[in-house]
């Protein structure tokens, strides 16, 4: 699993998946084990902000 997703957030994890899923089908042969890590990394790198700045949103609320 990507580095910026914990794994009690299922819901960013199945979307993980279908990204990959989609990713997969679109690119075909294309879609190489290099460029799946290169995905991964990135999505861990944006779901990772986005949970912090949700988690910062809800605590100053």
């Amino acid at each position: 699993m990507s580095p910026g997703i914990p794994a009690k957030r299922p819901e960013a994890i199945v979307a993980h998946v279908r990204l990959q899923e989609m990713l997969d089908a679109g690119l075909g042969p294309a879609f190489t084990a290099d460029v799946r890590e290169a995905w991964d990394a990135a999505y861990g790198l944006l779901a990772g902000v986005m949970i912090a700045a949700a988690r910062e949103v809800q605590l100053a609320a």
